[in-house]
């Protein structure tokens, strides 16, 4: 920067001029305010800076690679919905007259996108018992929790993804509603819910007829049974060993006539669909009946026996006699 002064004098014969130099070999200063760098953003965010230089040309903010001038201005919105998810360079650029420049930047994380998640396994309306593992799936670099929620009720917060277990024995039969829930640090959530079925009871079962130990002789003798069990895979009906599939059924009728005679044993099994199973045994006694003899034969073996009893009794009165 230079300013000329000139003076002349005709009378002494003598020129003189001045030259003034301001001399600048500073570069302008400057700082970004804020966001911090590696700062995680999201939406709309305003940038904040300052710089100074007694000699400014221009000032402009480049994002990836795009320029924006910002000259005479303290701020700057930037719209980070336009930008991809990840890191992002933000850098200042602030010139002089004499073309000295100061470049200040920063890095941002965008994240604009809620967690990913996905739930593997079981799938809803699942019926389900014991230790239930739950597996899921998760896309999220900036994760704060994931939570486990149990008919409405937060059981535990996870800060890594894993396998969830959860007892189904703490809770009672029927539908049972779990959620996970993903949420990351900028407080976007992800929540899937399953509907599953609980049944950690096995089948009740009771045979009603015969009791145990009834005697049977003939005829044909009906079994009748009880099994309660909402989710009944199959029902078994063992006569001796032998299977019946009564599945569906309650009652079932047994030849006695085919058995034979002692003891037999009648067992009812049951098992669900989550593989519980129970049973239940009585005995049966089959007792056979001996025919009574023809009645020709009852007379003649009366009149025998009554020959008999005479005959004894004329030894008895004559051996009376000799005495």
């Amino acid at each position: 920067l230079i300013r000329r002064q000139r003076q002349m004098c005709i009378r002494d014969s003598y020129n003189s001029s001045t030259i003034i130099i301001n001399i600048d070999n500073t570069p302008p200063t400057a700082s970004i305010i804020s966001p911090e760098d590696n700062a995680l953003v999201e939406g709309v965010i305003t940038i904040e800076y300052n710089y100074s230089d007694p000699h400014l040309d221009i000032a402009y903010i480049i994002v990836d690679g795009v320029s924006t001038q910002v000259t005479a201005t303290a701020s700057y919105i930037l719209n980070t919905s336009e930008l991809s998810d990840g890191v992002h360079t933000i850098e200042l650029h602030v010139v002089d007259t004499l073309g000295h420049k100061t470049v200040v930047g920063i890095n941002i994380i965008v994240d604009n996108t809620p967690p990913e998640l996905t739930v593997i396994s079981p799938e809803n309306n699942t019926l389900v018992n014991g230790l239930l593992t739950i597996s899921h799936s998760l896309i999220e670099d900036n994760l704060f929790h994931i939570d486990l929620i149990v008919n409405g009720e937060v059981l535990e917060e996870y800060y890594e993804p894993k396998p969830i277990v959860v007892d189904t024995t703490s809770y009672g039969d029927g539908e049972c509603t779990i959620e996970i829930r993903a949420v990351d640090k900028l407080g976007h959530t992800t929540t899937v819910a399953l509907v599953l079925v609980i049944d950690n009871t096995p089948p009740e079962v009771e045979i009603i007829n015969p009791a145990n130990a009834t005697i049977v002789t003939e005829g044909p003798l009906e079994v009748m049974w009880s099994i309660i069990e909402p989710h009944l895979d199959k029902a078994v009906l063992y006569i001796d060993g032998e299977p019946v599939n009564v599945t569906g059924l309650t009652s079932y009728a047994i030849d006695v006539d085919e058995l034979d005679g002692g003891l037999h044993n009648i067992t009812l099994y049951a098992i669900d669909k989550l593989g519980q199973d129970s049973s239940t045994t009585i005995f049966i006694e089959k007792q056979t009946l001996v025919a009574p003899p023809p009645l020709g034969v009852s007379v003649e073996l009366a009149i025998a026996a009554a020959v008999i009893i005479v005959v004894i009794a004329v030894v008895v009165i004559f051996l009376r006699r000799r005495r």
